[in-house]
């Protein structure tokens, strides 16, 4: 069992993996004696591979804590943006690996917190290992994870809070049935190349 939580990254290894060895095999056919077109046409296309296959390990190295740690910063980002005493229930909408609902867990004592997430077979997280990270971190009393969507959750419940860091947020807003059920919500969207954070007040009826 791992002693450390494993959060995971936006930069799915397996795709840097495809790109470096897709651009490694098109390099070494390009050293096969055919047409000299042929050949450049290869090793052009693998050099174009390994540079993506670099760039996403590059990125990946700066959102890991092992390197520029960007992704915890993002978290926190998104966490100060949470205009909420902490008391209540909270939900982190597509939670991942567990990040912003553990650490919302953490920051505010007094809150139980709700991950969901689908967890899909091609994203690197899993709800076992959301569950094996808040115990790691202490919470695992106060946090739940689920498999799921908003619309799958009990509509008898009132989030006092809901964060999200999905690159479709106004999902969340644009639903009569989430302004209701939230007193303050702090969605953030992001992408590889822009970042941006704000936050709404919705009316809790």
């Amino acid at each position: 069992m791992n002693t450390k939580p494993d959060y995971g990254n936006w930069i799915r290894q397996k795709r840097v993996y495809t790109f470096i060895g897709i651009g490694l095999v098109l390099v070494l056919l390009a050293i096969i004696p055919v047409h000299p077109i042929i050949r450049l046409v290869l090793l052009l296309a693998g050099v174009m591979f390994l540079g993506l296959g670099s760039y996403l390990a590059y990125i990946s190295r700066q959102f890991s804590e092992r390197g520029g740690g960007y992704q915890r910063k993002l978290w926190n980002i998104v966490l100060d943006h949470l205009d909420w005493d902490g008391e209540g229930e909270a939900m982190d909408i597509g939670t991942g690996n567990g990040p912003l609902a553990i650490a919302l867990a953490k920051r505010f004592p007094g809150a139980r917190v709700t991950g969901i997430d689908y967890w899909g077979s091609d994203w690197e997280y899993s709800q076992n290992t959301c569950e094996q990270n808040a115990a790691l971190e202490g919470v695992a009393e106060r946090t739940e994870f689920r498999q799921g969507c908003l619309s799958t959750l009990d509509s008898s419940t009132r989030w006092s809070a809901i964060s999200s860091f999905t690159k479709s947020p106004t999902r969340l807003t644009n639903g009569t049935s989430s302004r209701k059920r939230c007193g303050c919500c702090a969605l953030a969207e992001a992408s590889l190349f822009r970042t941006c954070f704000w936050t709404t007040n919705c009316t809790a009826r």
